[in-house]
């Protein structure tokens, strides 16, 4: 038993200088990147125009990672750990909502400081937030600040989802687990659907219109209205364009944009993954043989059903790899449906408001407010609200 103990002992001691060796590594390689960018910059000036010192270091770093391969569990671990802390005062009321088979979705409420509970407010004006994380990745935590932005700047609450995640949960699980949070604000909050914006990042963003796809083929009323970040739009990016997609749309926009669909675009300006590979592991993990699908890839729903969509806003970096795939998205929608809306951000990585330090951040936010104020049935003090969106990010 001694020997097994110091056997343990020196097996712990081992792997202690093993941890600290291994950090030791990664910050002399931070290191090395971060005093190479800063060299090349002073030389040669910055990758993009647009960016700050500060975003060219993040960013540099960002993509010295990207390329190793992932395994999900670490992919998973790796993500949460990018959770930054809410540093303005909201207060986060976690709730489970029951699916019909008992088990539950938990959400998490954030109201702002002064607002009241979603049980005391006569006048509502609700954020349904979908977190992205390529339907595989990310949570409530992952997602909370970015969604506090949002609910603070609009003096507003904000309903966060932890949906469930693929490959454990594929198609339709977060579709579903979306709706079930919707009609909880509808049937349990007594919120209007007047009431209602969703918003979503990345996957969540292209889930967020493929929620709205959903109430129009069920007849339904859809939110108020859609705000996207950076959109996942088409899983099966690497596919031809169909002519469904070509119908309308300019012969030379339609060159253009299919030379955008695949991800090898904007590898400079971005940070997500330049194996195309990995997009593919992610969406056939979630959407299996069906990535054309409507409800999977809204960027192939039909003419009619665009056109049923409620106002819908994009928010894009001209800098990110899924660009190109968002703009063939954004033409559909203009070709289609008058109420919709689209800003590119020139140079910014895919959903840049993570990065709250930007200014393109607090522009974008500003946007975001706006939109919902001019769509949901409440009256709002619009200079009320831009001061705290100042005061949000």
């Amino acid at each position: 038993k001694e020997n097994e103990r110091e056997r343990e002992e020196k097996e712990k001691e081992m792997a202690g200088w093993l941890s600290f060796f291994k950090r030791l590594k990664l910050l002399f390689k931070i290191g090395i990147i971060l005093s190479w960018t800063v060299l090349k910059r002073f030389f040669l000036g910055p990758t993009a125009p647009k960016w700050s010192l500060k975003l060219e270091m993040l960013l540099k770093v960002m993509q010295s990672f990207r390329n190793d391969v992932p395994v999900l569990e670490k992919a998973r671990a790796s993500f949460e750990r990018t959770a930054a802390p809410v540093t303005k005062p909201v207060t986060l009321r976690p709730h489970d909502i029951v699916r019909n088979d008992g088990t539950v979705l938990p959400v998490e409420w954030i109201y702002p400081e002064g607002t009241p509970t979603i049980e005391e407010s006569n006048s509502k004006k609700i954020i349904l937030y979908l977190h992205g994380g390529a339907y595989c990745l990310g949570s409530i935590a992952t997602h909370r600040k970015m969604s506090s932005y949002f609910a603070i700047g609009g003096n507003c609450q904000s309903l966060l989802v932890d949906y469930r995640l693929a490959p454990e949960f594929p198609y339709p699980g977060a579709l579903e687990d979306a709706e079930l949070a919707y009609d909880y604000l509808i049937e349990t909050c007594g919120v209007s659907e007047n009431q209602i914006v969703v918003i979503g990042d990345s996957a969540g963003g292209g889930l967020s219109l493929c929620l709205s796809l959903s109430l129009i083929a069920k007849k339904r009323k859809g939110p108020a209205a859609v705000v996207c970040l950076s959109p996942w739009v088409n899983l099966d990016f690497s596919a031809e364009l169909s002519q469904d997609l070509k119908d309308g749309i300019d012969r030379e926009i339609v060159e253009k944009l299919h030379k955008q669909t695949t991800l090898n675009t904007n590898t400079v300006t971005d940070y997500l993954p330049e194996d195309t590979s990995v997009f593919s592991w992610f969406a056939e993990a979630y959407g299996g043989p069906n990535l054309h699908h409507e409800l999977i890839s809204p960027v192939y729903a039909h003419p009619q059903h665009l056109s049923l969509l409620p106002p819908t806003l994009f928010i894009v970096g001209g800098g990110e790899q899924l660009c190109g795939q968002i703009e063939v998205m954004a033409h559909r929608m203009k070709q289609h449906n008058p109420r919709f809306e689209c800003e590119i951000y020139q140079d910014m990585p895919h959903v840049f408001q993570f990065m709250g330090f930007l200014e393109e951040t607090r522009a974008a936010t500003k946007r975001v407010i706006d939109f919902i104020n001019d769509h949901v049935e409440e009256k709002n003090d619009k200079n009320k609200n831009n001061n705290k969106i100042e005061a949000s990010l």
